[in-house]
């Protein structure tokens, strides 16, 4: 049954984690025995994630205006900090990459929050989007800008808030590359009623069937759709993993919706096209709008 509402939350959620969507929202499965938890004791060490849990959790503190022994208490109370001096570098060098990170970024008291409500495909999209300022959507992160989940999260909220806020076409990425604090932007320039609308189709058939579209994986396809052998190379790298990190095929939730190999190749290893179709969909529209304008030191 087609809803007659939908959240601009959930919207997003089946393009940044479609597995777990179709798997909680209509089957009502759960996975808490692998999931990640958090653990009750101190890490010995920061690990990848960890330095990233620590310079978000810093960055927030820093826009709240947050001294450092109230960051450091609070580091040591929430367990990101490992114990004694090592604990003490740690949010050290975080404070100072996120310092950089934020400078020239507008402040929380300057940010708003605009309000989404459109009529899609006789469904009711409805919602919030935070961190407006200075005529643009601002995405301050801690991790790479070359993150597809969350360039893609930043992207969906920006074509809602264009949508229902003509002068509000741009987005503001800040993150950290090569070494170097970067930005980068997002630029609506085409009609964002019909980009959403085609999500939302996209959307409604992932509550059925599963939707053949993974952040990592399709976001690798989409960048090189027009030289079909390179871009299964880099579907395949990011489907399995390589030695710049785990494969997508790892995440829990799709290994229980596609235990069988890549869902994305049938049975004579060729691409399926419905995997190409909603990669060209979803990705080649963010891809044609992003643009790197700008870098701003060493992190």
């Amino acid at each position: 049954m087609i809803p007659a509402t939908l959240e601009l939350d959930r919207l997003i959620a089946m393009f940044t984690d479609p597995a777990r969507t179709l798997l909680q929202e209509r089957l009502g499965l759960s996975l808490h025995a692998i999931d990640d938890a958090l653990e009750d004791r101190e890490p010995v060490m920061l690990d990848g994630l960890g330095s990233y849990q620590l310079g978000e959790r810093v960055i927030a503190w820093l826009e709240a205006g947050r001294d450092r022994p109230t960051m450091l208490e609070e580091a040591r109370a929430r367990g990101l900090l490992p114990p004694g001096a090592p604990g003490e570098q740690a949010l050290d060098a975080a404070v100072e990459t996120a310092t950089a990170l934020t400078e020239g970024v507008p402040a929380s008291a300057e940010r708003s929050t605009r309000t989404i409500e459109l009529d899609l495909e006789g469904v009711r999209l409805f919602g919030v989007v935070r961190d407006v300022a200075r005529g643009a959507l601002w995405d301050v992160r801690y991790s790479s800008l070359q993150k597809p989940k969350r360039n893609l999260r930043t992207w969906i909220r920006l074509l809602a808030l264009a949508a229902c806020h003509e002068d509000l076409r741009r987005a503001e990425l800040v993150g950290r590359q090569g070494g170097e604090v970067k930005r980068a932007m997002l630029l609506v320039t085409e009609g964002p009623r019909e980009t959403l609308r085609g999500l939302v189709s996209l959307y409604l058939h992932g509550l059925t069937r599963p939707l053949l579209s993974f952040p990592e994986t399709s976001h690798a396809y989409a960048k090189d759709l027009g030289r079909p052998d390179k871009a299964l190379a880099a579907a395949l790298s990011a489907w399995n993993g390589n030695e710049f990190g785990r494969g997508e095929s790892l995440d829990p939730w799709v290994q229980a919706l596609f235990p069988d190999g890549p869902p994305f190749l049938d049975a004579e290893g060729r691409v399926v096209s419905s995997f190409v179709e909603v990669a060209d969909q979803v990705w080649v529209p963010l891809l044609d709008a992003w643009a790197t304008h700008s870098t701003r030191g060493r992190r």
